[in-house]
Formats: structure tokens, C-alpha cells, sequence
């Protein structure tokens, strides 16, 4: 019998746009869920819908959610740590353990603008 609690969660990946009380023009993208081949694009035409045509100052990557992050995923992140330095857009990832392994594993947590 399969212990509902230990399920993997649902997939979901919504965003956001808010002004911090600082004035900073951010965008709140909040994952959950695997990041795998089957969701990996959608994750990326969402980061990439939410920076355009208005592009924020900040571009915040919530993966504090995420149970799993595999190539894709990490591929889709580094094209959007990417496509933010050529916009000009800070880019900031608040990680979960599974997402912080696989960035020191492939050393990008520096180049994925990971929170401490």
C-alpha cells in the first residue's frame, strides 16, 4: 500500500509580478513538483513569457518545491540565468536540497544565482 503522504507532488509552475517594498520590479516564478523531460518546457515558456514584453528588474526562481531536477531541468534553468544576463535581469533561485545537489554536482550554483 502506497503511503499517501510520501507521493512525489503534483507538477504545478505559476508566476507572478510584484514590486518589493524596496521599488524592485520582480517576477515570482514558483515551481513544484519533478523538473523532467515532460515539464522542463513548460517551466521555460514560463520564465520566458514572464519577462517579456516588459522586462522586470528581478527574475525569482522559487524551487523550494522542487523534488527533483533532472538534465532538462538544469538545462532550462542556465537558459534562463542565460537569457537574463543578456536582458540585464537579476536572477535569483531560492533552491531545494534535490536542486542545490545537482548545482554543486555540476558546479553551477554560482552561474544559477543561487540563495544561501
Amino acid at each position: 500500500m502506497t503511503d499517501p503522504e510520501a507521493a512525489e507532488p503534483a507538477w504545478s509552475v505559476t508566476a507572478h509580478r510584484a514590486t518589493s517594498p524596496d521599488g524592485v520590479d520582480t517576477v515570482h516564478v514558483v515551481v513544484v513538483g519533478a523538473i523532467d523531460p515532460n515539464n522542463a518546457p513548460e517551466l521555460r515558456a514560463v520564465w520566458t513569457a514572464a519577462v517579456r514584453p516588459r522586462v522586470p528588474q528581478c527574475l525569482e526562481l522559487d524551487l523550494t518545491g522542487v523534488v527533483f531536477c533532472g538534465s532538462h531541468g538544469v538545462r532550462s534553468l542556465v537558459e534562463a540565468a542565460d537569457a537574463c544576463e543578456a536582458a540585464g535581469i537579476t536572477m535569483r533561485v531560492i533552491a531545494s536540497p534535490p536542486v542545490r545537489r545537482v548545482a554543486a554536482i555540476t558546479h553551477l550554483a554560482d552561474v544559477l544565482h543561487i540563495e544561501d
